[in-house]
């Protein structure tokens, strides 16, 4: 599949749908909030190994039946084009506007991800994410099983709290 998923939303909310899957296509563009209201209740999100950009939408955090969100950036040959008339010299340096490697979501995980409590896994790798993971956006997740946020500029080691606390690693989980 090739082109970008409707910036505007679907004209009707598909309320059967419990899995969006389009994974490993040349999608490009945004995922925006209001596309993602489109699937008021689905299950599995998996968007990885296309051409995405933009922020994450936080409208993800309302999808209360969420049990899986896959961003995966990826990249592989197939995937890394350019836009026309992009200049030779700036080919193979990702994260350059116009060349495309794969997902490059920017900014950070939004807070609201702190009310997917049926969330088991979370597939971000390596994208453009940048700046501290937020304790609110993790630290709620208790289902969650698998977390990669590995090949972003994130920092894991230990974030600040609503109260400004100085918090632990919520991305670690306990053995149980």
């Amino acid at each position: 599949l090739t082109g970008e998923l409707p910036r505007d939303g679907l004209p009707n909310k598909l309320e059967s749908v419990k899995i969006f899957d389009v994974g490993n296509n040349r999608l490009r563009g945004a995922v925006t909030n209001a596309f993602v209201r489109s699937f008021p209740n689905l299950k599995s999100l998996k968007l990885g190994v296309n051409n995405l950009e933009g922020s994450i939408p936080y409208e993800l955090g309302n999808l209360k039946w969420l049990e899986e969100i896959d961003l995966d950036g990826g990249f592989t040959e197939r995937q890394i084009y350019y836009d026309d008339g992009f200049p030779e010299a700036k080919k193979n340096k990702y994260g350059v506007p116009g060349s495309h490697f794969g997902n490059q979501f920017t900014g950070q995980i939004p807070e609201s991800f702190r009310f997917l409590q049926r969330l088991k896994v979370l597939n971000i790798h390596r994208n453009l994410l940048s700046g501290p993971i937020s304790y609110n956006a993790l630290a709620y997740l208790q289902s969650l099983e698998y977390l990669d946020l590995s090949g972003n500029a994130t920092n894991m080691n230990t974030t600040r709290g609503a109260a400004g606390k100085q918090t632990q690693n919520p991305a670690r989980k306990r053995e149980r």
